[in-house]
C-alpha cells in the first residue's frame, strides 16, 4: 500500500471525508473499514459500473459516482482522501486528478506498472503541494 497525503486536509476536520474508487472484491473489504471507522465519513463510492456501485451503496448507505470528477464536483471539492481499489492500469489519472485537488491518496500497491510510472506519480504529488507525506514502504514495483 501507497498513502500519499499532499495536503494533510484531513487533520482540519473531526472526521475524515473519504471516497472509496472501485467496488470489486478489495472495494468490498475497504468499504467496510471505512464504513466502520469513526475517524471517516464514507462520503461515496466511484466506479463506473454503476451496478456494482449500487450494491455497495446499498450497503453502506453512501452515494454513487460514474467518475471522479463527478464525485468530488458533488462534493464541491470538500474530500479529505480516497482509497483506490481499482486495476493497476487505471491508477495514474485517478492520483493524478486527486493530487490536482490536493487530496489525500491511498492506493494499493502496485501504485504503477513500473517504477519509472510509480516515481511519476510520486513526482506529481510531491509537486501538487510542498506540504507531503509519502509511505513509500511498499511502493516499488
Amino acid at each position: 500500500m501507497a498513502f500519499i497525503n499532499p495536503t494533510k486536509a484531513a487533520l482540519q476536520h473531526a472526521r475524515a471525508r473519504v471516497l472509496l474508487v472501485g467496488s470489486g472484491r478489495m472495494g468490498h473489504i475497504r468499504a467496510k473499514a471505512l464504513y466502520s471507522n469513526p475517524r471517516f465519513e464514507f462520503c461515496g463510492i466511484v466506479d463506473s459500473n454503476v451496478k456494482a456501485a449500487g450494491t455497495l451503496s446499498e450497503i453502506y448507505r453512501a452515494p454513487t459516482f460514474e467518475s471522479l470528477t463527478k464525485a468530488i464536483a458533488q462534493h464541491d471539492n470538500f474530500i479529505d482522501g480516497i482509497v483506490i481499489s481499482t486495476p493497476t492500469p487505471t491508477h495514474q489519472p485517478l492520483i493524478t486528478e486527486a493530487a490536482s485537488h490536493g487530496i489525500s491518496i491511498f492506493t494499493e500497491k502496485p501504485v504503477d506498472e513500473t517504477s519509472a510510472k510509480t516515481s511519476a506519480l510520486f513526482k506529481i504529488c510531491s509537486d501538487a503541494t510542498k506540504d507531503k507525506d509519502i509511505d513509500e514502504t511498499s511502493a516499488k514495483t
